[in-house]
């Protein structure tokens, strides 16, 4: 698709990392479910830093989760696993074009 991207496993040094380089970063993608710190805590602290960022949520499990409270909280899109590459590369480009 052409993008640069950073990768974490942790939910701490991806906000670390995003903290240093806000500034240039356009579009956060995190798992809802990943450990310590879940993904839409972590997109609630991003957003607190950049209110305007743009951040897709995925999950494999889209019964439990209310996409409707995340889109309230300010995630532009909540993606269900197993994702699909033309599905997300669309909401890419949704969620890009809105800024």
């Amino acid at each position: 698709m052409g993008y640069h991207v950073h990768s974490f496993t942790e939910s701490k040094k991806a906000l670390e990392a995003f903290q240093e380089m806000k500034d240039q970063v356009d579009l956060v993608i995190s798992n809802i479910v990943m450990p310590v710190t879940p993904g839409h805590k972590l997109a609630l602290e991003m957003l607190s830093i950049k209110p305007d960022l743009p951040i897709i949520l995925t999950t494999g499990y889209i019964d439990i989760v209310d996409a409707n409270e995340m889109i309230d909280l300010g995630v532009k899109k909540v993606l269900s696993k197993p994702i699909i590459i033309e599905e997300l590369a669309l909401a890419i480009s949704e969620v890009l074009k809105e800024e």
